[in-house]
Parts: structure tokens; C-alpha cells; sequence
């Protein structure tokens, strides 16, 4: 009887060390893909790989079954590997093409956290909450003139590290460009805090947003926030239109004329990156006219094409749609286009967390020019986006089975 008592003691203690320990590791991912996007420390994909070596049993077992096992699988497993081995083959580089072509993987921790439930998403939620007040203070210290922005040892460390962009001025929306890679991810806390209707934790986002610099960003903040108030207010249409008449009279009243010439102003200095983006496009359209069989096989994760846009031989670029299309090839690109709107589909099926996938499908949008789709930012938004669609599902489920 001791001995089975020491014995069950033993495995207790070793299950809590596994789960403090895949504890641990999610919050080194999750603090490292949202702050430390470059992983200057290969911290995220280090934690990434343990979490994967650690739980290889769960995923193995947990990829058996579920509604949504077959995207994943697909996304996470089959189209990685299938595209890493072509892009090999295809340009010769293993291990460029290795570490473009795995952040597919990054979605086989929905295996895991199906397993834990060690709610991720809350903690990835809480994690973006704390990027929107970093980037609120910095703004508010140089306003009040306590810590100007160019000598925050935090922005000009992530600065110099190209995890942020950094201005100030007069051009900019609020007058600041303090642009972490990461902020489009705030669209994602916005709409979660939006189904909760947190609205001061709301505000404080959108004011982030729109301190980043970038047209997109502030565009997409403001219409999902305005969709969250009115279906807070679906059941009173009239109190609805009240409210978001009231913010942009007021808005305009305080500072929409001078917000008004700024946007302009902004959009202005932008004409050139449209230009670039512009012959990018012409450059990629054209490498297919030269080779109509890339555009079904792909050149490689790696390969290069002329961009006219900007007058060099480039791999990577802002227009992330055709840049993938380039990679991987039509086929795989509609493969993996299925696993980014499946989320959207199964919330629109349930009716569950509508702005959620309004926010979701909006930074999904800011992706077509920025860097932010098939990377270790944007796979981690599609796994944050299938533990919210399905997870949180099965548990309402299983709580009202319970009830019963």
C-alpha cells in the first residue's frame, strides 16, 4: 500500500514539474514571438523545439482526433515538409530553406495546449496587452517630456536589434511612429478584449495602433473597433449609432481637422513605398511570364527574382500573398490559404466570437503588405486563433455537458 502510495506521489510530482515546465516554455514563446520578433536569443525557437521534443506523445495522440485534426495536420506537417523538401531540390539551399519553410510546425502546439489547457490564449492576450502600454507610455514619457522616445533604452535596445521602427514627428498619426513588427497582433487583443467588452483595455489598443505609425494599422483598429460596439449594441441598432456618431464628432470636434492633415500629409510621404510595392508586384507577375511552371511548383523558400521595385535581387518581400504564391506554388498556397480561414468559418458556424474573427480576417488584410503571413508572427495568430475557435468551444461544450 506504501509503495503504490509513493509510486502515484512520484508520477503526481512529475506530471506538475511537466506541466510548470510546458508552462514556462509557452510564456518564453509567446514574450519572445510578440517582443523579440528577430529572436535576437533564438529563444523562440528554442523554446518552440522543446515544447515540440517534450510533448511529441501528445501531439501524437491528440493528432488522432477533433473536427479540425486534418487542417492542422495538413498545415502544420504535410505542407511544411512537402515545401521544404521542393524548395531544396529547387534552389539547393537546406538550411535557408529549412528555417523559412518550418514556422509551418509552430501550429502543432495546438496539440499541446488541446492537452494542458494551460490557456494560451489569455496568456497571449495578457502578453499584447503589455506591448500596447509599452508602446502607450513611451509615447505619454516623451509627451510630458520625462523619457523622449529616442533615448527609451527599451525602444532604442528593439531598435537596434530591427525589432522596432522608431520616429517622431509631425507627419506621423499622433505624431509617433513607434512601430514594434509586432503591433499588427494588437488587432487580435483588440478583438478578443472587444467580445468582452473590456472597453478601456480596447481604448488603450486601438491608442497603440494608431501610435505605431502605419495607415493600416490605425484603418483596421478603428473599423474593428467600431464593428465590437455595435454588436455590443445589436439588440438597440439606435443606441449603436448614437455611440459611434458621438466618437467621430468628437474625434473630428478635438482633433480630427489637424489628425485629417497628418493622415494626409503621412499618406503623401508613403506615395513612394506604394511605388515600390507597385514594381515588387510587376517583378513577381513577370518572373512567372519567364517561367509559367513556377507559378504551379513554386521557385523555393529561398530563390530570388529582380524586383524592379526596388532595383535589386530580393527573397523576401512586403507583398506577403504573392511572395508566398511565388514560393510555394498555386496549389500549396490554396492549401495554406484553407488552414488561415478555417478559424473564421468554424466561428461563423457557432456564431462565437464574431469580432474576434472580424479582427483576425483584418490582419489577414494588413498581411497583404507586410512580412506577417507564413512567419513564426503570423503562424503563432493562427494558432492563437485555433485554440480560441476550437478549445474554448469543446470546453463550453463539455462545461454544459457537465450542467446537464
Amino acid at each position: 500500500m506504501t509503495n503504490v502510495r509513493l509510486l502515484t506521489i512520484g508520477k503526481n510530482r512529475t506530471i506538475t514539474l511537466r506541466l510548470s515546465i510546458n508552462y514556462i516554455l509557452f510564456f518564453l514563446y509567446i514574450v519572445n514571438t510578440i517582443f523579440v520578433p528577430y529572436d535576437n536569443f533564438s529563444l523562440k525557437k528554442l523554446s518552440f523545439a522543446l515544447l515540440i521534443i517534450l510533448n511529441l506523445n501528445k501531439i501524437i495522440s491528440r493528432s488522432t482526433y477533433g473536427k479540425e485534426k486534418n487542417i492542422v495536420i495538413l498545415f502544420a506537417l504535410v505542407l511544411p515538409i512537402y515545401t521544404i523538401i521542393k524548395s531544396v531540390v529547387l534552389t539547393g539551399d537546406i538550411r535557408g530553406n529549412i528555417l523559412s519553410g518550418y514556422t509551418g510546425m509552430i501550429l502543432l502546439l495546438y496539440f499541446v495546449e488541446k492537452v494542458e489547457r494551460k490557456n494560451i490564449v489569455k496568456m497571449m492576450a495578457d502578453v499584447l496587452v503589455l506591448l500596447a502600454i509599452l508602446v502607450d507610455i513611451s509615447a505619454l514619457l516623451d509627451i510630458v517630456g520625462i523619457l523622449p522616445v529616442f533615448r527609451n533604452p527599451i525602444l532604442m535596445w528593439m531598435y537596434s536589434t530591427e525589432n522596432a521602427n522608431i520616429g517622431k514627428g509631425p507627419g506621423y498619426l499622433l505624431g509617433y511612429y513607434i512601430f514594434i513588427k509586432t503591433t499588427p497582433m494588437l488587432l487580435l487583443a483588440l478583438g478578443y478584449m472587444a467580445e468582452r467588452k473590456r472597453y478601456l483595455i480596447c481604448t488603450m489598443i486601438l491608442v497603440a495602433l494608431v501610435l505605431s505609425g502605419t495607415r493600416a494599422n490605425a484603418a483596421l483598429g478603428v473599423l474593428v473597433f467600431g464593428l465590437s460596439l455595435i454588436l455590443a449594441e445589436k439588440n438597440n441598432t439606435k443606441k449603436a449609432l448614437i455611440i459611434i456618431v458621438v466618437i467621430i464628432l468628437g474625434f473630428y470636434i478635438f482633433i480630427g481637422q489637424e489628425m485629417f492633415l497628418k493622415y494626409m500629409t503621412y499618406s503623401a510621404s508613403k506615395i513612394g513605398s506604394d511605388l515600390v510595392r507597385a514594381g515588387t508586384l510587376e517583378s513577381i507577375l513577370d518572373s512567372w511570364k519567364k517561367s509559367p511552371f513556377s507559378l504551379f511548383f513554386g521557385q523555393g523558400y529561398t530563390s530570388t527574382f529582380y524586383n524592379m521595385g526596388r532595383m535589386e535581387w530580393n527573397s523576401d518581400v512586403e507583398l506577403a500573398y504573392w511572395n508566398l504564391l511565388r514560393r510555394v506554388g498555386l496549389g500549396c498556397f490554396i492549401l495554406m490559404m484553407i488552414g488561415y480561414l478555417y478559424p473564421i468559418r468554424w466561428m461563423i458556424k457557432t456564431k462565437k466570437n464574431i469580432v474576434l474573427a472580424f479582427a483576425y480576417l483584418m490582419y489577414l488584410v494588413g498581411a497583404y503588405i507586410n512580412p506577417l503571413l507564413y512567419t513564426s508572427t503570423g503562424v503563432t495568430v493562427l494558432l492563437f486563433m485555433y485554440c480560441v475557435a476550437f478549445i474554448e468551444y469543446d470546453e463550453k461544450l463539455e462545461s454544459s455537458s457537465v450542467e446537464v
